[in-house]
């Protein structure tokens, strides 16, 4: 049986996992947000039963459920929550909820009661949440299997022995624990960056799924399925396959870069770790990104590395927690030993120290959290791993922190609790500013953990009692919770708290729900707040100064004046809400996408703030406002549907620096009030005030006029990055131009490369014609 629990309470999970531990022959899968529960479904193939918490943000349990529903129809559903439901009965309906704390029984006999029923409707209900994210497509429901029955590994075209099966690990995306090797692209800077793609990584189009001539089948090596709560199993336990390598194969100087082995195509070198190189590579089968972590050919000659390598990666096989990077399943081919683990797109704590960043607080308390949940779980379930170092604490580039699975055979340095709380202190302090600066509470708490004596923090217990303590002073609301008018309403039911504490989010979803029909009623009888703004701006034919001062001539087009809206893009959504169709999407597009028809990531909450005048962030946000959370095969549609393009790397240069190539689209000097850049974000601070340039986070595409071209052209040095048509014909990947709200850098002539499905609040775009508006 395939069972996927969904709660955002580490503690929770591992309550809930020590129960099914008790039941064997089941695939279990864990997730902190209903996103990566989604994306778990993916990776299973399907799921039997979902065990869901309800209240969980942004996605709830219910509208998780449904998301689930739509792809699976015989998915079983139980559903739990510390609150009362009373109120929800349509939404519960002829589903079993379970009280927390969950006691074993119950859960067990539950379970027993979902298998004894009749199978659900084939049909879906229509989802019942007012916020859906975008759906995340997976393929057809399979049968039931044991967790003891493997995946198949589909054998490649390629004269080489038959592959084995190699056992799949459960677990979402990830990266490697090893420094990155020169030449890798730096993920956007924290707080400083313009652009923040989403984890939702996926294979490059320039990297094909086709095996080369150089690819190679793997032979399995067994790394077994411990229960996920259980300690890994010692090697004589299950003995490591002593196989001499097939061939010596030297790794050539480029490393396997192109090259397939077994089921993975290998994108790039990461990095060199302790063991050899680390690869990224995308798991074709699935189109999943993953790390891949080979043994240096020298070391694979001895039996005792191979042994160790095989041991280190079945120890890391035997954890499942949501803060830790999984392992997925090792394997061998053409002399090469490896083994796959999840990818994270982003950055370690070495790297943003390295670059000279810090973290604002938020974010480090973020870090923190999840790094002493990870190692307070493998401590609790005394699984041994090595110590806690910079290089394996990462941050993605969404903003969630994730720790280095530092399970091992034996650690090579274990240190005791309080060790590993000061080496975490010392970490969280080489990323945030002078502790001076830091507010009471977090000082007080970093300095407990580096420090010994009496008052130093030397367990997990009290020190995740003390992150927890300071979230909700230090934590603003974020995107899709409670407003400003909220919160007042939240401090109006505080002295009420106490004695109906259960009903706290009952009321407070009620009283969201009427502020929002009030909007809606108010914006039918009043009207619109989108202003038009579809102008294009004439660029002549001629010669420019592009880049580092290379003249280029180019032919006459007419560029969008200002980014796309919420208001304009909304109109491609409806047309394809009426009339679905993949006409507009590109060749190269993951056929993975079509199933979201082009809505992009959270849609329903910006877009439905946007329409009623709601805040995100606690920030305006209205149709006016430039569309965001876009990934570039969503702006090449729209292009597309509007009978238009994106713009050229050159053209977008042309239409912001001129004819004679500015740095700035004013001209050559900066200045951080013309544009809506980073000089008044401070790390998403919503109660910062606006000094500099005005705006906190985005601004409407029309307000900073400062921010202007010499042909006339609005917001190209700020407010949101840009996607253009063109791509890096070495990293595969589409450019991204223009500053942002979160980048302090407002030049033309820079450039990112990222992911074609990577999005962000940060990141939006505009359109170019090729004939004059009025003959189209």
């Amino acid at each position: 049986m395939r069972i996927l629990l969904a709660d955002d309470d580490t503690g929770v999970i591992q309550s809930v996992l020590a129960i099914l531990k008790s039941v064997q022959g089941h695939e279990i899968r864990v997730a902190m947000t209903g996103e990566r529960a989604l994306e778990n479904a993916t990776a299973m193939g399907g799921v039997d039963l979902l065990i869901a918490d309800v209240v969980m943000e942004p996605m709830d349990g219910f509208t998780l459920r449904e998301n689930l529903r739509a792809q699976f129809p015989a998915v079983r559903t139980i559903l739990i929550s510390g609150y009362d439901l009373s109120d929800y009965s349509e939404q519960t309906r002829d589903h079993q909820v379970l009280a927390k704390p969950i006691d074993p029984e119950v859960l067990l006999a539950a379970i027993e009661r979902e298998f004894a029923a009749p199978p659900e409707p084939e049909s879906p209900p229509e989802p019942v949440a007012a916020t859906v994210p975008r759906p995340i497509a997976v393929p057809q429901a399979r049968v039931a299997q044991p967790a003891a029955v493997a995946p198949q590994v589909v054998a490649r075209p390629v004269a080489v022995p038959q592959a084995t099966v190699v056992r799949a690990v459960a677990a979402p995306t990830g990266q490697p624990d090893v420094q990155p090797a020169s030449g890798v692209r730096a993920v956007p800077a924290v707080r400083a960056s313009a652009v923040q793609p989403s984890p939702r990584a996926r294979a490059s189009p320039g990297a094909t799924a086709t095996p080369r001539a150089s690819a190679v089948q793997p032979r399995a090596i067994a790394i077994g399925q411990p229960t996920p709560v259980e300690a890994a199993p010692e090697p004589a336990a299950e003995p490591v396959p002593d196989f001499a390598p097939e061939t010596s194969a030297e790794i050539p100087p480029t490393g396997l870069v192109g090259q397939t082995l077994g089921a993975y195509q290998i994108l790039s070198l990461l990095g060199e770790g302790r063991w050899g190189s680390v690869y990224a590579a995308v798991q074709t089968a699935i189109n999943r990104p993953v790390g891949l972590k080979v043994l240096d050919p020298e070391r694979a000659q001895d039996p005792g590395a191979r042994t160790r390598f095989i041991a280190d990666a079945r120890a890391k096989a035997g954890v499942q927690h949501p803060a830790i990077l999984a392992v997925y399943e090792a394997g061998e081919a053409g002399g090469c030993i490896f083994y796959a683990h999840e990818y994270v797109d982003g950055r370690n704590m070495a790297e943003i120290k390295a670059g000279g960043e810090t973290l604002d607080e938020i974010t480090a308390l973020k870090v923190l959290r999840t790094a002493a949940d990870g190692l307070a779980y493998l401590h609790i379930h005394k699984i041994p791993h090595n110590a806690p170092e910079p290089r394996g604490i990462y941050l993605g580039a969404d903003g969630g922190p994730r720790l280095a699975n530092l399970a091992t055979q034996v650690g090579d340095e274990q240190l005791s609790i309080e060790g590993e709380i000061q080496a975490l202190g010392r970490i969280i302090l080489s990323v945030l500013p002078a502790i001076q600066s830091l507010s009471p509470g977090l000082q007080d708490l970093v300095k407990r953990m580096v420090q010994k004596g009496p008052q130093a923090i030397t367990n997990w217990g009290p020190l995740l009692q003390g992150i927890k303590a300071l979230e909700p002073k230090i934590v603003p609301v974020e995107a899709a919770k409670i407003s400003a008018q909220d919160r007042a309403a939240v401090a109006a039911v505080a002295q009420l708290r106490q004695k109906k504490k259960r009903a706290l989010y009952i009321n407070l979803a009620s009283f969201v729900s009427l502020v929002v029909i009030v909007g809606l009623v108010c914006w039918k009888f009043l009207g619109s707040n989108e202003r038009l703004l579809n102008d294009q701006i004439h660029v002549p034919a001629g010669e420019f100064l592009y880049g580092n001062g290379d003249p280029v001539t180019l032919p006459e087009f007419w560029i969008d004046k200002y980014e796309v809206t919420y208001g304009q893009y909304a109109q491609f959504v409806k047309h394809l809400e009426n009339r679905p169709t993949t006409e507009y999407d590109d060749p190269q597009q993951p056929r993975i996408k079509a199933q979201d028809m082009h809505k992009p990531r959270d849609w329903n909450v910006y877009y439905g703030r946007a329409l009623a005048g709601q805040p995100v962030h606690s920030v305006a946000i209205d149709l006016n406002s430039p569309v965001m959370q876009i990934d570039w095969w969503d702006a090449a549609a729209y292009a597309k549907w509007k009978g238009r393009e994106l713009p050229t790397e050159q053209e977008w240069e042309k239409a912001a620096r001129g004819t004679k190539g500015f740095i700035y689209p004013w001209g050559d000097e900066p200045d951080q009030k013309k544009a809506n850049s980073n000089a008044d974000y401070h790390g998403g601070d919503t109660k910062a005030k606006g000094n500099v340039d005005g705006f906190v986070y985005w601004a409407a595409v029309d307000k900073l006029k400062s921010d202007k071209s010499a042909f006339g052209v609005i917001g190209m040095a700020g407010n949101v990055a840009e996607w253009v048509a063109t791509w890096d014909p070495i990293k595969k990947q589409p450019i991204v131009k223009g500053g942002s709200f979160m980048s302090a850098d407002l030049r033309l002539d820079r450039r990112s490369e990222l992911d074609p499905n990577s999005t962000s609040e940060a990141i939006g775009f505009r359109t170019i014609s090729r004939t004059p508006p009025d003959k189209k």
